[in-house]
């Protein structure tokens, strides 16, 4: 297994991945279009966004992005969409497979942990690893990738979030050294502690 940075590349292989790995998120009901534009986002700010793939042999098994400042990066992805991208927002939600309630959520989420944390908020924006590879240490390896650049540019924390019942990413992220900052809608916010580590 190797661990890579994030290229344009890879982003069909991480689109189709995300959607089989994360079906229930905002992004993957909103599409495989959404989904291509977000990841080559990703792949061509490296300034603002961080991602690693995992790889075995030539398979993508696992990817993990993060963000240095959110605000930043929220300003960047609003940039890069077009009337297209709002058109399938709309689309999502007019055949119900988006929750206007869940987007609202989400943008009030957002705005609030912005105005919580401090400035820069860097942050974990997805981890996920393929099924069959699963509790091998693939997405501990991923998340101390991440840590490791955080690092770099001495930021004192790195934050996540995770749905409050999702007992298996609350127990991940804690056994990582993460710990609980705070609740925000039905999601905890956890951070990892940069400066003593």
């Amino acid at each position: 297994m190797t661990i890579k940075p994030l290229t344009k590349k890879d982003v069909s292989s991480i689109v189709r991945l995300h959607r089989e790995n994360l079906p229930q998120t905002h992004s993957s009901k909103l599409g495989i279009v959404y989904l291509t534009q977000l990841y080559s986002t990703v792949a061509a700010t490296s300034d603002i966004h961080i991602g690693y793939v995992a790889y075995d042999n030539k398979h993508v098994i696992g990817v993990i992005t993060a963000t240095l400042d959110l605000q930043k990066s929220q300003q960047k992805m609003t940039k890069s969409f077009t009337a297209s991208t709002y058109l399938l927002v709309l689309t999502a939600i007019l055949k119900g497979k988006l929750s206007p309630w869940g987007l609202v959520r989400q943008i009030w989420f957002e705005f609030r942990v912005t105005r919580i944390f401090p400035t820069p908020y860097s942050t974990v924006l997805t981890l996920f690893v393929v099924a069959s590879y699963r509790r091998k240490g693939i997405g501990k390896q991923l998340v101390n990738k991440v840590i490791g650049t955080i690092k770099e540019y001495q930021y004192p924390s790195l934050f996540v979030d995770t749905q409050v019942q999702n007992e298996k990413a609350l127990y991940f992220y804690q056994a990582l050294g993460f710990t609980r900052r705070t609740y925000i809608t039905d999601a905890v916010v956890l951070s990892y502690d940069l400066s003593t580590k």
